[in-house]
């Protein structure tokens, strides 16, 4: 189960969505029915062998499946932020490709109205625009850098062939305050920044206290991440397109950010579970095996004194 959740946690290296859905599938396919087995039978077998002892037998279900029990939450609740993020590139990767696809078969369409020429010729200057943001939000959801500096290239490819079609029209500048053009690349960043550090926090139950601290930063940064969205939004009365879009995509970002979180929360809080029950169940066992040794120790005693008056 540790390896199924190192390995949901590569998938974001994994530029292709459809892949990546696969690889989910395929990662539950090949752990659940095991799973389910062991954590199905695993009572009744730890019961059976320990039927004269019925509090040791709850002591061997803590220590082993409920540790199976809490791994298996853990995988479930990776999943679905894995789907969240995989939901969301999809998305973005659609919206890309339609757009590059748009563009080349206009250029490849003949143009014989010049006014209409130039009027859609500009629109496909302000769809390099978007696909540059769609770049920066893909780039938050996969690490697959290779595949961020080919769509990057694409771009430059493109717009090198709008040019050639028209070389006096050029990408018109977006009628954006400076002030708000900042607001909303900040964001942009903010939340792509939080995106990889909830990413990169540890699953191992070595580091609860590590993962507790990351986990309420993250926490604290998406509220002032959301108070700030609702600064821009109320401010925003422009009706530019640009800015429309870009707190509408904003927004979309943030409220995936925010489920991943909750199902993060969630994962520490089956953690904490997991290593409390676990101390708890040491400390019995220790117990335990103290009282084994120590009659064990009285049995030998005993025996060494009927030895002697033998």
């Amino acid at each position: 189960m540790e390896v199924t959740l190192k390995d949901l946690r590569q998938l974001n290296l994994e530029s292709d969505p459809n892949k990546r859905f696969e690889s989910i599938e395929q990662e539950v396919s090949d752990i659940a029915p095991d799973a389910a087995t062991l954590i199905s039978k695993g009572d009744s077998l730890i019961l059976a062998s320990h039927m004269g002892d019925p509090s040791r037998a709850s002591t061997l279900c803590t220590l082993i499946q409920d540790r199976l029990r809490v791994m298996w939450t853990q995988i479930m609740s990776e999943i679905e932020i894995v789907k969240f993020q995989t939901q969301m590139l999809e998305k973005h990767s659609q919206s890309f490709n339609k757009i590059t696809q748009d563009i080349e078969s206009w250029i490849n369409h003949k143009h014989n109205n010049s006014e209409v020429f130039e009027r859609e010729i500009n629109n496909k200057y302000a769809n390099l625009l978007k696909m540059d943001e769609l770049i920066s939000d893909i780039e938050a959801l996969c690490y697959d850098e290779k595949a961020i500096s080919k769509m990057r290239l694409k771009i430059v490819e493109l717009k090198n062939k709008l040019n050639k079609l028209s070389p006096l029209s050029q990408q018109q500048n977006v009628n954006v305050s400076e002030e708000v053009l900042s607001q909303i690349n900040e964001i942009r960043t903010n939340l792509g920044s939080l995106l990889k550090e909830l990413n990169l926090i540890p699953l191992s139950n070595n580091s609860v206290a590590l993962q507790q601290s990351k986990i309420e930063d993250i926490q604290n940064k998406t509220k002032v991440l959301e108070a700030s969205i609702g600064k821009l939004n109320s401010k925003s009365t422009n009706d530019e397109i640009f800015v429309q879009r870009n707190i509408k995509n904003i927004q979309e970002t943030w409220e995936m950010l925010n489920k991943c979180v909750i199902e993060r929360t969630g994962q520490l809080s089956s953690i904490q579970t997991e290593v409390s029950n676990l101390q708890q169940s040491g400390k019995e066992l220790s117990e335990w095996l103290a009282e084994i040794e120590c009659d064990m120790e009285e049995n030998n005693l005993t025996s060494t004194l009927q030895d002697k008056k033998k």
